[in-house]
């Protein structure tokens, strides 16, 4: 059924027509822009005046459809194997879906433990861990109902701690493979890796979370230099990878060196980081200070966990 003629533009611009002929929503106007925009070049020549003429008995004189209801189109054997494949990511849990029964007995497209990130860091977050997954719930929850959240956590020196948090919003980290949730506590934007979450609580307490951000100390504005060699085109991937910041490019004085200044708020500071390690030696990092004191800080543990294997042997 992969190229069966029901797939085609005239199919497709019928099936629009007859949704909104369902509704009651058909005209000879929308009929037209239906055609106009879902159609070919000459299709407006064609389509209305077959479905008016009864060519395609499909619509009444008063353009109502005598179909109860409009069937919908057929998902093909590649589109089922597709959202098999989809089914089959271990983050499809978190939302406590199940699987369509349309899917029963379909083989996924392809395994996606087949993948192979050549980018993207293998300690990823334990997303078949049902502690994981009911944390993943609650904090789904609390955003769509803007409750407050107690979370305890351990940081990364180890240390647990509780708070309670206002929650912004999840995000996914596909460089490393983890999920974050941007909160605010103690009128400050903060950011917690939810595999580092030992307990959420929902409290009772709700909140317009435009109003806290706009009472809550402004993210400070922060401004980035890097240095960058333009070797193996590092400077177009670079600039693609933060295509979502404001920032500047200029020649460093040497040829195929170049500075880049980069405007970020400090809440995304851990997200800046970890792009900016992705591209090794090729980029480095000018000011501000906290930021180089960071990826410092950052290269010396991984050096540790390195070195750590040798020291042992050693022992």
């Amino acid at each position: 059924m992969l190229y069966h003629e029901i797939y085609g533009v005239y199919y497709e611009c019928v099936q629009k027509i007859l949704n909104l002929a369902s509704k009651g929503l058909l005209t000879q106007k929308s009929m037209l822009q239906t055609v106009r925009e879902a159609g070919f070049l000459h299709s407006d020549q064609v389509i209305p005046e077959k479905l008016q003429d009864g060519s395609w008995p499909l619509l009444r004189d008063d353009l109502s459809t005598p179909l109860p209801p409009v069937p919908e189109m057929p998902l093909t054997l590649l589109e089922k194997q597709w959202l098999k494949t989809l089914c089959s990511d271990p983050r499809f849990r978190l939302f406590r879906l199940e699987e369509p029964e349309l899917l029963t007995g379909v083989s996924p497209l392809f395994d996606p433990s087949l993948v192979w990130y050549y980018d993207q860091y293998a300690d990823g977050d334990p997303y078949t861990d049902e502690d994981y997954i009911n944390h993943f719930q609650d904090i789904l929850l609390s955003l769509r109902t803007k409750t407050m959240l107690e979370i305890t956590f351990h940081d990364a020196r180890g240390i647990h701690q509780t708070w309670e948090v206002y929650p912004i919003h999840l995000e996914y980290s596909l460089q490393d493979d983890k999920f974050r949730l941007d909160v605010v506590y103690q009128h400050q934007h903060r950011t917690l890796n939810l595999a580092r979450i030992t307990s959420v609580q929902t409290l009772s307490r709700t909140f317009d979370p435009k109003l806290v951000l706009l009472h809550c100390l402004q993210s400070e504005k922060c401004e980035a230099t890097l240095r960058i060699r333009d070797e193996r085109g590092t400077l177009s991937r670079v600039l693609t990878t933060f295509s979502w910041l404001e920032k500047e490019t200029d020649p460093a004085g040497e040829e195929g060196v170049y500075l880049l200044r980069l405007r970020y708020d400090q809440h995304d500071e851990s997200e800046l980081l970890i792009r900016i390690l992705s591209f090794g030696q090729h980029v480095q990092v000018l000011s501000p200070s906290r930021l180089v004191d960071l990826i410092r800080q950052r290269l010396l543990r991984q050096q540790e966990r390195l070195l750590r294997p040798y020291y042992a042997q050693d022992e």
